[in-house]
Parts: C-alpha cells; sequence; structure tokens
C-alpha cells in the first residue's frame, strides 16, 4: 500500500527533500515506522501530482532517493490551503487526511475565531483603526499571518506599526504562566485530534525569553501522562471537533494556552508535526498506527 504525503516547501534539486533538518530526521523516522507495517510512504509537492500519479516524488530507503511516475491509494495532505489544491484532491475520490474542509477551516485564523469566538482571545483583521482600538483595552498585542504556519512572521506590539501587510490579523495577547503540574514559562498545550479522539498530546514550551513555541522555531516539547491533560480542555475540545463530526477522516490539532484564569483557544492546525525526535519514537508510532487504522492501511498492526 502507498501513501503519499503532500508538503509545499519540498525541494527536488537538493540531497534531501526538506531544508529544515529537524523535518528530514522525522520522515525518515516516519518512513521507518510505516515500513515495518508494510506501508511504502513516498512525498510530493502538490504541483508534482497529474492524474493521480506522482510525476517525481522522494522515498526514503536507507537514504532519500528520487523517483517518478508513482501511483498511490492514500494521501496525507499537509500542504497549504489553497482551490486549486481543493479542486485537485476532491478529483482523487480517494482517502484523504484532511479534506479540504477541515483545511480551510484550520488554516484561517480569523474564521477560526469567528467559529469559536466563547473560546478564543479576541481577533481581529489587523488595519490601523482595529490595532489602535485594541490597544486602547489591551497593553500587548499580537500581529501574525491570517493564513501563516510554525511561527512564522509572529510580532508583539504595543503601538501601531508604521506599515501593515495584508492578510494579517491582530489578537489580544493572553500572558502564558506555563501549565498547571506540566510547566513553567511560556507554554501551549497541543491536543492532536484523529477523527474525534486524542491521538496525541504534549506542551510546546517556549526558550528563554521568548513567545513564541514551535518546535521549529526553537521550542521544546514536553511529553506528559494523558490523565494530567484538564478536565476543562476535554470539554472544550468536544465542543470544537463537534462542528467538523460530518467528516468522516479529521486529523488536526488544537493549541491552548493558560494564563491565571482558563484556557485559550489559540488555533487550529490542519498539519500538526509528527515529531519522531530521539526517544519519541514509540509516541509517533502510536500516532502512525491510529492513523493508518482509520483511513484504513492496516489493522491490528498488519497490512490490509
Amino acid at each position: 500500500m502507498k501513501l503519499i504525503v503532500l508538503y509545499d516547501s519540498i525541494y527536488w534539486k537538493r540531497k534531501k527533500p526538506f531544508v529544515n533538518k529537524k523535518l528530514n530526521n522525522t520522515y525518515e523516522n516516519f518512513s521507518k515506522i510505516a515500513a515495518r507495517f508494510g506501508v511504502d510512504i513516498i512525498y510530493a509537492s502538490p504541483l508534482w501530482i497529474r492524474n493521480k500519479i506522482a510525476t517525481k516524488a522522494w522515498k526514503f530507503y536507507k537514504k532519500w532517493i528520487k523517483l517518478s511516475n508513482q501511483k498511490f491509494g492514500f494521501v496525507f495532505d499537509k500542504s497549504n490551503y489553497s482551490r486549486t489544491t481543493e479542486k485537485k484532491v476532491r478529483g482523487w475520490e480517494l482517502p484523504t487526511i484532511n479534506l479540504p474542509s477541515v483545511k480551510k477551516i484550520c488554516s484561517d485564523k480569523y474564521l477560526t475565531y469567528k467559529l469559536f469566538k466563547k473560546f478564543s482571545p479576541e481577533t481581529k483583521i489587523a488595519n490601523k483603526k482595529n490595532i489602535e482600538n485594541m490597544l486602547n483595552r489591551y497593553k500587548l498585542l499580537v500581529l501574525k499571518p491570517r493564513y501563516g504556519r510554525e511561527g512564522e512572521s509572529v510580532k508583539f506590539i504595543s503601538r501601531t506599526p508604521k506599515k501593515i501587510q495584508e492578510n494579517t490579523i491582530v489578537q489580544q495577547y493572553i500572558q502564558s504562566r506555563g501549565i498547571k503540574g506540566i510547566c513553567k514559562g511560556f507554554a501551549e498545550i497541543r491536543l492532536v485530534i484523529l477523527n474525534g479522539k486524542i491521538a496525541d498530546w504534549y506542551v510546546r514550551k517556549a526558550g528563554k525569553n521568548k513567545r513564541i513555541t514551535n518546535i521549529s522555531r526553537g521550542g521544546k516539547l514536553i511529553r506528559f501522562e494523558k490523565n494530567k491533560i484538564p478536565g476543562e480542555l476535554i470539554k472544550i475540545k468536544r465542543k470544537i471537533d463537534s462542528h467538523f463530526k460530518k467528516i468522516k477522516l479529521r486529523f488536526y490539532s488544537q493549541d491552548y494556552i493558560e494564563d491565571e484564569k482558563r484556557f485559550w483557544l489559540i488555533e487550529l492546525n490542519a498539519m500538526p508535526g509528527l515529531y519522531a525526535c530521539k526517544g519519541e519514537e514509540e509516541d509517533i508510532e502510536k500516532t502512525l498506527l491510529k492513523l493508518g487504522r482509520e483511513i484504513g492501511m492496516w489493522k491490528n498492526g498488519y497490512r490490509r
């Protein structure tokens, strides 16, 4: 069985597909684990696909190798949402995680806010008027791309910037004090949701004197026992996931920050990282097994 992983930031004219060393290591481990269960994984850009065939693709087998004209039966779409890719993926009629309908909501931070205002910090489209309005009520704001990922171009502001980029949102700043019983300092707790169930969970802690928790930006991943997930988060998770319950295959994450009063939903992510760092292979294997069983690649550890 062949699973294709679609990724935007993947390159052909290199020795390895990804620029980020940690990302290459993660997918090397991902491929090794899948191979033990008879699943062949290839990696490609959506732009390389023609009529359900990857005209070029990467594969890890002892080392990264390049292939051409590869057929596939399952799709793990970690590319950014776009109407072009949406049309292409729907036309394949193959088991897919995630469908464009999930990606559209998770990739648009302002749409996420409008759907789940009750759980989210105040968020507006960034313009001079909105920023000045919010600065009258909050000492610090977060300026971030409406469609951004991995902590790119996130800024913390206490005054109106001279230049505001298009497709930017401004958000009420939440002062994290850590996650009670797990860690102190600026941190987020992430729940990875697979078809309504919690498939993985961990804390991402920012580096010293930093406020960005993304692993790709130097954040630290902290594992903890599932029974330590706060009951408050379980309730919020159910309410948010109920919005997607009609979608059979869904794999996304919910990111929360805790202040002195409550948990806040910061964003949803349709492309949660599959971290297989040293010592965490067992965790990634469990998540991969759950993924495979849900989309029908294998049952009880055996290839279908």
